[in-house]
């Protein structure tokens, strides 16, 4: 009990870690100025999509797994939209109402909504992306994985998707609905589900030599490491080191965690990262068009709004856990009992 208790925790930890570089990425519109933070950028949001990848499971089958999925991610990113929605529209009305903001009323009518439907993202919450893609990454693996009997043969099937990603990519063509983020993001999903299979999640003796690895890894991360933005697809020159500093990074951030083994005040917002995630990017900007009126922008101001913005969090978490568990993926929404045996 007390090592399923602390495997859950540093995961907790390394989630924790990876929404609090997400909202500071999106607080400090020039991180990746610093080495520090192309470093950091290389394997956010990898990081993210291999998390997810670590608890990979079939359930009963495909009507369980996209339910499961359905309440977990769509359900989540339509009420976050509709919440970003709501406080963007109420904001103008209250703050910007003039005969001359013909652009903002229509950027804050009703018919936004359905740019969610039409593009899997919008102006009022666009970090609501991965939400689209994550989607996207499981329907896909569920079927590969299904669809191959043996581990190489899926390990052959996700090679060749991130090499015609990455070709897609590099040639300029956009598939819709985030479709070649989600090609060149799979493998990194795969690469959780394989190290799950391989008893990553457990302490065993093997770990002492994962910790001694972290300082070269980290070093060769930081020397190969070049600025990434999935969903947009810029990508690295090199095919090969946008993988490796990906998992490298990743790894190196999973093992740290591994190797604190508690923080609680990381660990609350990693279990929580789902409502950091949907929430942050109106908060950011509330608290940035304040503090940026008061003080120049720069590491101060920036630091200022991330420190405020993950405050307000805490007081956020707490009332979307209480009041709408099922809208936020706390509780199940859909039921799937049905397909229970």
């Amino acid at each position: 009990m007390e090592q399923i208790r602390q495997r859950i925790e540093y995961i907790d930890i390394a989630k924790g870690f990876c929404i609090l570089l997400v909202v500071f990425a999106h607080v400090h519109p020039a991180t990746t100025d610093y080495g520090i933070g192309v470093f950091f950028d290389s394997f956010r949001m990898p990081l993210y999509f291999f998390l997810s990848g670590l608890f990979f499971k079939t359930y009963t089958g495909i009507g369980e797994f996209t339910i499961k999925k359905v309440n977990n991610l769509i359900i989540p990113l339509l009420f976050f939209y509709a919440l970003a929605y709501l406080y963007d529209a109420a904001s103008w009305g209250i703050y910007t109402l003039t005969a001359q903001d013909t652009g903002l009323y229509e950027r804050h009518s009703w018919w936004p909504f359905w740019e969610i439907i039409r593009r899997g993202t919008t102006y009022h919450n666009s970090p609501l992306w991965f939400l689209t893609s994550l989607f996207e990454v499981n329907l896909l693996y569920y079927i590969i994985y299904i669809a191959t009997k043996k581990t190489w043969a899926r390990d052959i099937a996700m090679i060749a998707i991130a090499a015609g990603g990455w070709f897609l990519a590099k040639h300029n063509i956009v598939l819709p609905y985030f479709l070649g983020t989600t090609l060149v993001a799979l493998p990194f999903f795969h690469i959780g589900c394989r190290l799950r299979n391989a008893r990553i999640l457990e302490y065993t003796a093997r770990d002492k030599y994962c910790y001694i690895a972290l300082l070269p890894a980290a070093i060769l991360v930081w020397l190969w490491a070049e600025p990434i933005r999935l969903h947009e697809l810029m990508l690295p020159r090199s095919f090969l080191t946008f993988y490796f500093c990906g998992i490298a990074g990743t790894l190196i951030i999973l093992y740290m965690s591994k190797a604190i083994g508690r923080l609680s005040p990381i660990a609350f917002f990693g279990r929580y990262s789902l409502i950091v995630f949907g929430t942050h990017w109106c908060i950011i900007h509330s608290y940035g068009d304040i503090v940026y009126r008061l003080l120049p922008e720069g590491n101060v101001a920036y630091l200022i709004v991330f420190t405020l913005s993950i405050a307000t969090e805490i007081p956020i978490i707490y009332l979307l856990r209480r009041y709408a568990p099922r809208f936020t993926a706390q509780r199940a929404c859909i039921p799937t009992t049905l397909f229970k045996r």
